[in-house]
């Protein structure tokens, strides 16, 4: 056997393969090189205290970053090797606001360290978007998404009380403030955490929740609750009288909307949209303005363009709401795989798979807006037979007084 003293120490020597775990690469670069033994040293085991210092002692310079960094990353490395989910970190009070989420706040994140862009702009976050951390029910602020309520609301306000000035009249009903609030509130929550947050990035049942939202309950609600005289003032201004009888029509709107419905939930649509803020504003306005347009023909403000025959409008209501819907609807519910990669990839929020919560979403997309539309077209149905009953009754009358009784016998 060869004298030990002719093969450098076990502790000297470069490592012949690389360590197997990411805990152990980090630990490495932590400890400083390693120095030659002095040539007067006698062979033999060394001393932990003269090879090399305790590692706790050790400051990292090759990575070049703070103690409190290190100690998050070698967090995260080790629940990584023993199989665990790494610790869970909120970035809008971590690194983002400028310090590691961590028990040690009294150091400031090193420079180059956390989430891109997590600077004044980037560490808010205005609107929900789809992101890879775990789901977690920490509320979250969209500062985007109050100043599109407050744009619903405000101006809506000030129109009131300008025309409350002019006329010395309130200019809305009782029941209109109502439909008007309640389609602002269902906006907003539908839009904001955590509806909003589960839909953009999570749950492809939440996302078609909000679509439903969106097209069956706050459009319909919003035109119902704008006053005739407020309506025709804010086309005038924009001079879109052509433009909103065009679209106003049946066929034009029922057309419309399908188109917008199948584009935007295309799978590589939502996949594309949805990882950034102005994409998931995209989708968002995009099925408010289709959910507008499919309830022109039916509960327009200016009645004018509304259409005049209900058998028209049920007929409409029906196609283009409950029957088209069905047909993108049915690709989700029997598909045989997840189709948006976005949610096949995203973490569980809740105990569905990937493939259970694309078979809701299918289902929501295609019978969803039933208990809306059903009542809606019986209350048409009952409006069309009093109608037809009085117009009976009134041809009646005419008749009667144009043949007198007693001509008649």
């Amino acid at each position: 056997m060869p004298a030990t003293s002719a093969r450098p120490h076990r502790h000297l020597r470069p490592h012949a393969h690389p360590p197997r775990t990411a805990t152990a690469q980090l630990l490495l670069l932590q400890r400083p090189a390693p120095c030659p033994a002095p040539a007067s040293r006698p062979p033999g085991p060394p001393g932990p205290a003269a090879d090399e210092p305790p590692e706790d002692d050790v400051a990292p310079p090759s990575l070049g970053v703070a103690a409190p960094a290190v100690k998050v990353i070698r967090e995260h490395l080790e629940a990584m090797d023993r199989g665990e989910e790494p610790p869970r970190t909120n970035p809008r009070r971590g690194a983002a606001a400028g310090r590691w989420p961590t028990s040690d706040r009294s150091h400031p994140a090193p420079a180059g360290i956390g989430p891109p862009g997590a600077g004044i702009m980037g560490a808010v976050d205005w609107w929900c978007t789809a992101t890879k951390e775990p789901w977690s029910w920490e509320w979250r602020a969209y500062p985007g998404i109050w100043m599109a309520v407050a744009l619903l609301a405000v101006p809506f306000l000030l129109s009131l009380r300008r025309h409350r000035a002019e006329t010395g009249e309130p200019g809305i009903t009782t029941r209109q403030k109502w439909q008007y609030g309640g389609g602002v509130v269902v906006f907003w929550l539908a839009t904001d955490w955590p509806v909003g947050t589960l839909g953009a990035g999570y749950l492809a049942s939440v996302h078609m929740l909000q679509w439903m939202l969106y097209t069956s309950v706050v459009a319909p609600l919003l035109l119902l609750g704008t006053p005739e005289w407020m309506a025709e003032r804010f086309v005038a201004r924009l001079h879109l009288q052509t433009v909103l009888r065009k679209v106003s029509r049946p066929l034009f709107a029922g057309v419309l909307f399908n188109v917008v419905l199948i584009s935007t939930h295309a799978p590589f649509v939502v996949d594309r949209l949805r990882v950034s803020a102005a994409g998931s504003i995209a989708l968002d306005v995009a099925w408010i303005i289709s959910g507008l347009v499919v309830w022109l023909p039916i509960v327009c403000p200016i009645r004018s363009l509304r259409s005049q025959s209900y058998p028209i409008k049920i007929v409409y209501l029906f196609l283009a709401m409950g029957v088209l819907p069905m047909i993108p609807g049915g690709f989700l519910t029997f598909a045989t795989y997840p189709l948006y990669a976005i949610f096949e990839l995203a973490p569980r929020a809740t105990g569905l798979s990937a493939a259970n919560d694309q078979i809701i979403a299918g289902l929501l997309m295609k019978i969803g807006s039933i208990p809306v539309i059903w009542p809606i077209v019986g209350v048409m149905f009952v409006r069309w037979a009093r109608q037809e009953s009085a117009d009976d009754e009134a041809a009646a009358a005419a008749l009667a007084e144009v043949v007198p009784p007693a001509a008649a016998v």
